[in-house]
């Protein structure tokens, strides 16, 4: 589930989205599907949430970034806050960090 996305669209607009009562994740919402199919987006600050419904199922993965960055000639996202409730979530965190960025 996405839970926040920010993102910059082609002609340089950027937008945040989170999600609030209703709505598990914000690719689901009316503006971000139509958005998306008129546009391309660049995503730059995401926030993901797996497991369950319960606490402590669930771990958060927040992408910390900004439109700028995207303007920058090597774009890279260097911040992560990584919520979890235990060491072995930590590092499946972790793992999913690396197997995405190979």
């Amino acid at each position: 589930m996405i839970k926040e996305l920010a993102f910059k669209t082609d002609d340089g607009v950027a937008h945040r989205e989170i999600a609030r009562g209703g709505i598990d994740d914000v690719r689901e919402g009316d503006y971000h599907v139509g958005g998306t199919a008129s546009t391309s987006i660049q995503p730059y600050d995401i926030k993901k949430i797996y497991g369950g419904k319960k606490f402590n199922d669930k771990k958060d993965l927040l992408l910390k970034g900004s439109w700028y960055i995207l303007n920058l000639p090597t774009p890279i996202l260097t911040n992560v806050t990584i919520t979890v409730n235990s060491a072995q979530d930590m590092n499946d965190m972790v793992n999913k960090l690396i197997a995405f960025s190979q």
